[in-house]
């Protein structure tokens, strides 16, 4: 399911890229995509659904990145349930920064690569690589930390808190 509000978003957007073959896919990944006001960020996938805030796509964003953004959170939304909630959990409340940071990264890595691959498919056009977090080149890495800081030390191996903590993004339902 996807909220009619984005589904318009995506249907009006006239340029190079096909939105309607973007929303086909997105449909049949089954995923849920929720159109809400978010704080920070353009899209958050969690367990349950995809948030993506369509209010940040006509003034922020071209619509080549619009496209990107909803791949790479559904590489996020792919790998919590290849993996499990309980896993990230996991994760996400480690102890040590420098591991927690290289965990982040890798998703990080992982879901541009899968965005930027999806894009080519549905496109038959390689997506900029400079256009991407380019979380390989090391000063853009350092840059990312201040990123990480925000979950550090908050989730502790609770549901509960790393549910709550996503929400906190979320600005209206």
């Amino acid at each position: 399911m996807i909220d009619e509000s984005l589904i318009e978003c995506l249907k009006n957007k006239h340029g190079k890229y096909d939105f309607n073959q973007l929303i086909e896919f997105m449909k049949a990944s089954n995923i849920v995509f929720k159109d809400r006001k978010l704080k920070s960020a353009a899209g958050i996938a969690t367990y349950d659904c995809i948030y993506v805030d369509s209010t940040s796509f006509d003034f922020r964003f071209p619509d080549f990145m619009v496209y990107f953004i909803i791949l790479h959170e559904m590489a996020h939304y792919k790998r919590l349930h290849k993996y499990g909630k309980h896993h990230f959990i996991k994760e996400l409340s480690n102890e040590n920064y420098d591991n927690l940071f290289e965990h982040v990264i890798g998703e990080e890595i992982l879901a541009d690569r899968y965005a930027s691959r999806v894009f080519y498919k549905l496109n038959n056009e390689v997506f900029p690589k400079h256009y991407t977090q380019c979380l390989d080149n090391p000063k853009k890495k350092e840059d990312y930390r201040y990123r990480i800081q925000f979950f550090f030390g908050k989730i502790k191996n609770n549901e509960e808190t790393y549910d709550n903590l996503f929400k906190e993004f979320i600005i209206e339902n």
